[in-house]
């Protein structure tokens, strides 16, 4: 393995100099830092950022964690961390428990400057604790388990309220909207409410929606197609909201196989705005991951370098509709 003393000898300075010219903050000229970095890739050299990272005490490093489902939120959280020099290490639970706490305890081992973390229960004070007493920053996403941490939020009561009462306006009775829940003993406390401005419209025309009508299919579970087609040979809904993109996926599957067309024989709206949902024509929730994962990026790098006060924060980010042909109509939320 080419080390750095490699490098230093290729390019005939001490070994003290070559390793100036791979840190940050210290003395160097510009055209000596150039030539040894030139050297370095010339050889195939590669700067251990482990041991970095001891020397420094900082390992330039952002954990994240997140369910497998928020995969489109990550890559615009490492470009802006890339712009600050922050890598971002990445790990994905299946909302379980027993997993949650063992990619905590990895992101924690690798030396995290800074966690961005989707929490699904709230079993794990403990090493929130640790955290908090390794001066280990986390920003909590789309729920708030643990008091004390900063935390960003999609808050779509109004929106689901407002989506579902278009529908009812529209002469709509039979409305379904379908969710995960996550199979945990103590189970998050998600604070979207989408379920509440859902069940709140329903209400409004006799309708009661119980959780376990809104959380039906346990996380995880890639192929909820019979549950749900069940579902909708019983009580034959003229509407679907589907909560996530695998649901989104199972319907348009289900409504195939039924022979029934979307934006004729019924309406459907992803709960998330993929970009295939243009192209098939789906109406959406547009929630705009480019815009909070700048921000979580911002957010952490802050908190990270101290620039953030500790008093937790909560921001909020509101959703907007995108109404496309699978709606089967246009009217107040067309632009």
């Amino acid at each position: 393995m080419i080390t750095l003393k490699d490098v230093a000898r290729e390019a005939g300075v001490s070994l003290s100099t070559a390793s100036r010219a791979f840190r940050e903050n210290v003395y160097i000229s510009p055209e000596k830092r150039e030539h040894i970095l030139e050297i370095a890739a010339q050889i195939g050299y590669t700067p251990n950022l482990t041991a970095r990272s001891l020397r420094e005490d900082r390992s330039k490093t952002i954990g994240m964690m997140l369910l497998s489902e928020m995969d489109f939120l990550e890559c615009y959280v490492e470009q802006i961390l890339h712009q600050y020099g922050y890598r971002l290490l990445i790990v994905y639970t299946n909302g379980k428990r027993e997993y949650e706490r063992g990619c905590l305890e990895s992101l924690i081992s690798s030396r995290v400057d800074g966690m961005i973390c989707f929490f699904s229960n709230y079993a794990n004070r403990d090493l929130i604790q640790q955290c908090e007493k390794n001066n280990i920053p986390i920003l909590q996403l789309f729920g708030q388990q643990y008091t004390g941490l900063h935390t960003a939020i999609i808050d779509d009561n109004k929106l689901s309220y407002d989506i579902t009462r278009m529908l009812i306006d529209r002469g709509h009775r039979s409305i379904l909207f379908v969710e995960h829940f996550l199979d945990s003993e103590q189970q998050a406390n998600l604070v979207n409410e989408e379920y509440y401005g859902y069940a709140r419209a329903m209400k409004e025309i006799g309708t009661e929606v119980k959780q376990e009508d809104f959380f039906l299919l346990p996380h995880g579970n890639r192929d909820g197609y019979e549950t749900l087609r069940e579902r909708v040979l019983r009580e034959k809904p003229t509407a679907v909201i589907a909560g996530v993109t695998d649901i989104t996926i199972a319907f348009l599957k289900i409504f195939r196989d039924l022979n029934m067309e979307v934006g004729k024989d019924v309406s459907l709206i992803a709960y998330d705005n993929n970009p295939w949902c243009d192209y098939l024509g789906l109406a959406a929730l547009d929630h705009n991951f480019e815009m909070i994962g700048e921000y979580c990026a911002d957010a952490i790098v802050n908190l990270v370098s101290g620039q953030t006060e500790k008093v937790p924060m909560m921001k909020k980010f509101i959703s907007k509709f995108i109404a496309r042909p699978s709606m089967n109509f246009y009217g107040a939320f067309d632009e």
